[in-house]
């Protein structure tokens, strides 16, 4: 078998690519390689920077968060639901956010303990708690929402008391107060919330597990209630930061000026 030269080589190659040279070749390979590169998916800008970082921090969560961008994301979805806030409830609003993201701040709450949020019906509280609920999970700290009437009203349809699903993962326990005050079990007269207070308690003691109430009662009306011994109420200091939502109920129509 006859053996090519180089010349012979080139030759033949140069005929396959449609007469371009080897460097010719190269250089349209490098093009091609180029044209088809994956690109990026977020502008280089300093908005598309914050989304990447907000991604990074969706994969990797790092507890606190970083204040402001938790901020930030706060009342994004607060413009996104609607919510209105009364300039009664600014500062509040800013301690509650520096709070969640689990951050210090003067003046602000402990955040060894949870929230006991209460105010007038229609005030937000609920509204509010979804709002940080939504914000958490974009960070990766999820926070579960519990009604508590409806915790009742399941115990009662099922004929079965089983606290152990509301134990675990830091919760609020929405419209605490609202529920019927006691329930038969098995010939037991149990105390909803006074004895979800003590189990939850015990789950603080354990592991730091935080517990949160929203509530049309003051704590001092709610204590008021059957089944608030003194222990329920010691625990209870323990717990909670008290914090009062002031503003009307932004459900009900105003009435008109003269």
């Amino acid at each position: 078998m006859a053996t090519l030269t180089i010349e012979q080589i080139e030759k033949v190659a140069k005929t396959a690519s449609g007469g371009l040279t080897p460097d010719e070749l190269r250089q349209k390979f490098q093009e091609r390689e180029n044209r088809y590169a994956a690109k990026p998916a977020v502008p280089v800008t300093e908005r598309g920077r914050e989304h990447l970082a907000s991604l990074a921090m969706r994969c990797t969560p790092a507890f606190p968060i970083d204040s402001e961008l938790f901020r930030r994301v706060v009342w994004e979805v607060m413009k996104v639901k609607g919510y209105f806030v009364m300039n009664e409830q600014r500062a509040i609003i800013q301690k509650l956010a520096y709070y969640f993201s689990g951050n210090e701040f003067p003046g602000g709450y402990d955040l060894s303990k949870g929230i006991f949020l209460f105010g007038g019906c229609g005030a937000g509280k609920t509204s509010l708690f979804k709002i940080f609920q939504e914000a958490r999970v974009r960070f990766g700290f999820p926070l579960q929402l519990n009604h508590t009437p409806t915790i009742y009203s399941d115990f009662l349809a099922s004929g079965n008391v089983d606290f152990d699903p509301y134990l675990k993962k830091e919760r609020c326990f929405d419209d605490a107060g609202a529920e019927q005050m006691e329930i038969m079990s098995f010939g037991n007269r149990i105390h909803i919330l006074p004895q979800l207070i003590i189990l939850r308690y015990e789950t603080m003691q354990r592991d730091g597990t935080l517990t949160h109430f929203t509530s049309n009662l003051t704590p001092t009306e709610m204590v008021k209630r059957t089944g608030f011994d003194d222990r329920v109420k010691s625990r209870m200091n323990e717990m909670f930061n008290i914090v009062h939502l002031p503003g009307d109920d932004w459900r009900m129509p105003k009435a008109s000026a003269p």
